[in-house]
């Protein structure tokens, strides 16, 4: 029995999936569902950094600044200005991937600022040329955009779009994201970039070295609406708490600016020139330091902490050391321009971990030039010719510094208590710039069964989800944010689904409660075959489902014959013995019998025996059974005369032919047959005499 299709709220999240079967089934009736709104709803789910109790009835992202997760930023992208090239290297390990030789490309030399996009495409800067190049993760190049002399400044901004400053031209261009093409320029006489990062607000600072300021970029207005003092400024960083970090070389010390209003905040002295900038995951503040007041080379960074105002300094990296990132696991990468290693550091303790060279010293890297074409052009003679020069945000990491992307999963599973078609999902929520929200799906026929089925894809809401037709279901939220101070919201989700209308297959395919109810002569007794083949059985589901069938199997057809069987199974008995059935009779007179004719050991025969033959009676009937009636039957008779005989007439005897008495006379015979001859016969006489009495005698 189906329910009542319900119409979903405007919100209503849908689950589609397709459906591959083995049998061709009827379609599914869909209309059912099934919500999620209130808080024990979310609080029944599982998964990973949601949460569900800060807003009531609301799912979302579960937010703590000293529990910000991170996307894992695996390679650092180094550039070495000394041989125009750039190496990805391993954040795990410090292998060399592989090196991509720039000069096939013609776009300039002397690369000195890398970043890498929300793609994780690898943008650099090359300062001996006009144009920025992006870079794939496989060594593929994807395009060139050009800025003006001198590129020095890339960053990415919070909507993925990159920010490239030229040093020599004063202009700034936006490039789209996602077209990779130039959508904005700035031009200003009083600007020379030189590095540049994003703020948590979304602005874009640069540092103006030549003009001794940093200069804030409205995004939203795309245009310059702030200078803000840093003598000889170098390195620049942002951290998600508003700040921004400037570093000013001559001065050896390190600014931070309020960027909201500019406000220069505090400052602080790091004990040697400061040059390249960057932010931990604990908004600790790292800076290179290439040399003293006096020009000598050091070995040398420091870390400011925001929090206490404390600075600590380590000489434990290569000399003249420029460029400083950080990666997600918590190591600082500090570039030695003169040795050519990379230093990598623990962010926690600021303790040496290891160091390695950034160039292909060993001529065994994969050297890619062009579109990811191999070629020639990369191995060093010595790790200190590459020359690593850079100020720029080398992994990718800083944009999660500030834009502090989180994300957050919800599971849940649902039974359908039959099997189902799930169609798809909707949610009711709040989807700010900047978030997402999509869902997978799993189905199995038992819950058990859910751990080991493989997950689809995620999709967007009302998209079809294209798990397979199961009793059970299980859905993974997937909630993202570039910054992990907004959320998307869920405030209830709906699970459209459909049962099957009944078919004939032992199951509850419309999930009722019955099985099969369509089908009221299921189980009944039936038969098939005929005569001698006829089996019994019961009515079963035919193999299209659609109906029944008797489950009885027919026995094997024989030969004919006559024992009052079908043996041939084609619906008549004994049908060669033509006279079967017809009546028959045995003997003669008193023996004949009448019956049918009968099978009998095969053969057709009278069903009656002939009598048993009597004696023959005067009974107008053949007794003796030799085809005469009474058989000229004749009898002795007698009477006071003496004997006789009788015969057999139509069954009466007839008179007996004996003598029969008769009245005496005279003639010499006993008439009456009393033994006397002429006994007592007188006769009147007379003479003339008179009368008289005349006796007979011999």
């Amino acid at each position: 029995m189906h329910t009542k299709c319900r119409q979903p709220s405007p919100w209503s999240l849908v689950i589609c999936a397709l459906f591959v079967a083995s049998v061709l089934l009827p379609s599914t009736v869909m209309g059912k569902t099934k919500q999620w709104t209130s808080q024990a709803d979310w609080s029944a789910g599982t998964g990973n950094n949601f949460d569900a109790k800060k807003t009531p009835g609301a799912l979302q992202i579960f937010y703590d600044p000293a529990k910000q997760q991170y996307n894992e930023t695996r390679f650092i992208y180094i550039p070495s200005s000394g041989l125009n090239t750039v190496a990805k290297m391993d954040t795990k390990t410090g292998q060399i991937l592989w090196v991509y030789n720039l000069t096939p490309l013609g776009k300039g030399s002397n690369p000195s600022r890398t970043t890498v996009d929300t793609r994780g495409n690898v943008w650099v800067g090359l300062r001996n040329g006009n144009d920025v190049v992006a870079i794939t993760q496989d060594g593929k190049f994807v395009t060139s955009v050009t800025v003006g002399g001198g590129p020095r400044a890339v960053t990415v901004d919070k909507n993925g779009d990159i920010w490239a400053g030229a040093y020599a031209t004063g202009k700034v261009v936006k490039i789209s994201g996602a077209t990779y093409k130039p959508i904005l320029t700035i031009t200003d006489a009083n600007l020379r970039s030189y590095g540049a990062t994003t703020d948590s607000y979304g602005n874009i600072w640069i540092s103006n070295r030549p003009f001794g300021n940093v200069v804030k970029i409205d995004v939203a207005q795309g245009k310059i609406v702030g200078r803000y003092s840093a003598p000889n400024v170098y390195g620049i960083a942002a951290d998600r708490r508003g700040y921004v970090w400037a570093a000013s070389y001559a001065n050896s010390q390190v600014f931070q600016f309020d960027a909201r209003n500019g406000n220069r905040v505090k400052t602080f002295n790091v004990g040697a020139r400061a040059r390249g900038v960057a932010v931990d995951g604990k908004n600790k503040v790292w800076v290179a330091c290439s040399n003293t007041s006096a020009g000598a080379n050091t070995k040398h960074v420091a870390w400011v902490d925001p929090f206490t105002g404390t600075v600590k300094t380590f000489n434990n990296v290569g000399t003249h050391t420029i460029g400083i990132a950080v990666d997600s696991k918590g190591f600082v990468w500090a570039n030695s321009l003169s040795e050519g290693f990379a230093y990598k550091l623990n962010s926690t303790t600021g303790a040496y971990v290891a160091k390695y060279p950034v160039c292909d010293t060993t001529g065994t890297k994969t050297c890619y030039c062009n579109n990811g074409v191999k070629c020639t052009g990369c191995k060093c003679a010595s790790a200190g010719a590459s020359s690593p020069y850079t100020y720029s945000d080398m992994t990718g990491f800083q944009l999660q510094v500030i834009v502090a992307p989180s994300k957050a999963t919800w599971r849940v599973t649902y039974d359908a208590q039959c099997k189902a078609s799930f169609s798809k999902v909707n949610w009711n929520g709040s989807l700010p710039a900047g978030t997402k929200v999509t869902v997978r799906a799993r189905s199995a026929s038992t819950k058990a069964g859910l751990s080991s089925a493989a997950w689809k894809s995620y999709v967007n809401k009302g998209q079809a989800l294209g798990v397979a037709s199961n009793r059970f279901i299980e859905l993974e939220f997937l909630m993202e944010t570039q910054d992990s101070r907004t959320s998307p919201t869920v405030t209830d989700a709906t699970l459209t689904f459909g049962h099957f209308p009944e078919i004939c297959d032992g199951i509850d395919n419309n999930c009722d409660g019955s099985v099969d109810e369509t089908y009221t002569d299921l189980g009944n007794t039936c038969s098939l075959g005929k005569g001698i083949c006829k089996r019994n059985g019961k009515k079963v589901c035919n193999s299209a489902k659609n109906g029944t069938v008797c489950d009885a199997k027919p026995g094997t057809p024989q030969k004919e014959v006559c024992d009052n069987k079908d043996n041939d199974c084609d619906g008549q008995v004994d049908e060669d013995w033509d006279k079967k059935g017809q009546s028959c009779s045995v003997g003669v007179g008193a023996c004949n019998r009448k019956g049918q004719w009968v099978c009998k050991n095969t053969n057709v025969v009278c069903s009656v025996v002939a009598g048993t033959p009597s004696a023959e009676v005067c009974d107008n009937k053949d007794n003796d059974c030799n085809g005469q009636v009474d058989d000229n039957l004749r009898k002795v008779c007698s009477s006071k005369c003496g004997q006789g005989q009788q015969s057999c007439q139509n069954g009466q005897w007839s008179a007996c032919n004996a003598q029969q008495p008769k009245a005496e006379t005279c003639n010499d015979a006993d008439d009456d047959c009393d033994g006397q001859v002429d006994e007592g016969i007188t006769r009147p006489c007379s003479t003339i005499c008179g009368t008289g009495t005349e006796q007979c005698k011999r």
